[in-house]
């Protein structure tokens, strides 16, 4: 998870990402402020959220899917493997901690490649 959004000011303009002034409501003012710069903001109608949130857009849990579905999974992609650990249509439920530890017990350099 990165970045905030905000009601009112946001703590620096320098990280500020998108701003939605507001007229005639309580606040003037919605931020997303996002210091690492690795957050995302989607606008959607109701149809378009019903499908950002579908379960088709989720893969397989990490405490069921088998060896041969992760490797599906990922054996074209061109990104690093901790990446694609990470990727939650690949493999759900692995975040940046659990896919160092995976990779360090299995001896596995994070940056080498899916495809390879």
């Amino acid at each position: 998870m990165t970045g905030l959004m905000l009601v009112g000011e946001p703590p620096t303009a320098e990280h500020l990402r998108f701003e939605i002034e507001l007229t005639g409501a309580d606040c003037d003012r919605i931020a997303f402020w996002d210091r690492r710069g690795l957050g995302q903001v989607f606008l959607l109608d109701k149809n378009g959220l019903s499908e950002y949130v579908s379960p088709a857009r989720i893969g397989p849990d990490a405490l069921d899917i088998t060896p041969e579905q992760l490797r599906d999974n990922l054996k074209n992609r061109r990104i690093a493997i901790k990446v694609g650990l990470l990727d939650q249509k690949a493999i759900a439920g692995v975040g940046n901690i659990y896919a160092s530890e995976i990779l360090h017990l299995a001896g596995i350099d994070p940056r080498k490649r899916c495809n390879r």
